[in-house]
């Protein structure tokens, strides 16, 4: 039996409220730093390509975000951002997620991490 195709797809929205200061609107917590190194996005980023060579890429993100998270993606990735029409919560992105992934294959697995976790 053939291995299934994945599309990898990072959530990087939420408000980060329990963050305030740090956070803001143009600046996400996905964008923050823990090591002064690398923003959140960007070392989920480098953890899942080494878990999931081949795999397909969907980042999702809120419309008052998407500029923020864009700067953070390495370049391959900035056309698999996907902006959810109206922010709401993980169930509505995982869904809208869903949706795209689905219109392109459905039998496509989906592999859902946060982007906010820091793994050190």
């Amino acid at each position: 039996m053939p291995r299934p195709s994945v599309t990898v797809v990072i959530i990087a929205g939420g408000r980060g409220e329990r963050l305030w200061p740090f956070v803001r609107v143009g600046r996400p917590k996905v964008c923050l730093s823990v090591d002064g190194k690398r923003s959140l996005l960007q070392a989920t980023v480098d953890r899942l390509r080494l878990a999931s060579p081949g795999a397909e890429w969907m980042v999702v993100t809120t419309q008052e975000q998407a500029q923020a998270v864009r700067a953070k993606l390495p370049r391959a990735l900035r056309g698999a951002l996907l902006v959810e029409p109206k922010a709401r919560n993980t169930a509505a992105c995982i869904t809208v997620a869903a949706v795209a992934v689905a219109g392109r294959d459905p039998r496509r697995v989906m592999v859902v991490p946060p982007a906010d976790h820091w793994v050190g």
